[in-house]
């Protein structure tokens, strides 16, 4: 490579989304709700090259992704107490998998994958009917692998990257045009290893 070194490229992306949901809710008593889901999100990006030129002074060219398929598969459940109107505890888990197929060009599909159980307790409270307020705290568990783990020369183990979270939001409506309202959220992760 030089400081001279030209090299252009025109290239249409086709980009595909969808996302599908089933789930229900059911309230067997006044003070029970149960909430659950299954659902699935498909982002399929295809890069097509139009035109292409070779550096100017090498025939290397850059490397170029020719597609990303991005598959997620959730399962979600949630059971929330309603013991009094001003006061709503929650508890949800998320079963969540991430599949990742990527196309490098002139290269097979590399595929990884992250796998994550998702444990979330809220407190939902409303002194006032003015203002209401949310704390939360969420334990992400996940587990990334990629094709390294398969090589037995260089084995790289799977990664853990469990994150817990710490969420908390008021809402204030003095009136029915002003809504304000602040949050503060704090993650952290022991995962040095």
């Amino acid at each position: 490579a030089n400081a001279g070194e030209t090299f252009s490229r025109h290239t249409i992306t086709n980009v595909q989304r969808g996302t599908g949901t089933l789930g229900g809710r059911v309230a067997p008593c006044a003070f029970l709700d149960l909430t659950t889901h299954l659902r699935r999100r498909v982002n399929d990006s295809d890069y097509d090259d139009q035109r292409e030129t070779a550096s100017t002074g090498t025939t290397a060219r850059s490397a170029f992704m020719d597609g990303q398929r991005i598959t997620t598969n959730e399962a979600m459940a949630r059971v929330m107490l309603k013991p009094f109107r001003w006061l709503r505890p929650s508890f949800r888990y998320q079963l969540r998998g991430d599949d990742f197929a990527t196309r490098a060009e002139n290269e097979p599909v590399v595929k990884t994958g992250m796998l994550s159980h998702i444990y979330t307790a809220d407190l939902f409270f409303q002194l006032i009917r003015d203002l209401s307020a949310t704390a939360s705290y969420s334990r992400q568990a996940s587990t990334v692998t990629t094709p390294a783990r398969l090589f037995q020369t260089a084995y790289t183990p799977a990664f853990h990257a469990d994150v817990n979270t710490t969420l908390l939001v008021l809402d204030y409506t003095p009136s029915a045009r002003w809504v304000m309202n602040s949050s503060f959220q704090y993650s952290w992760a022991e995962n040095f290893n």
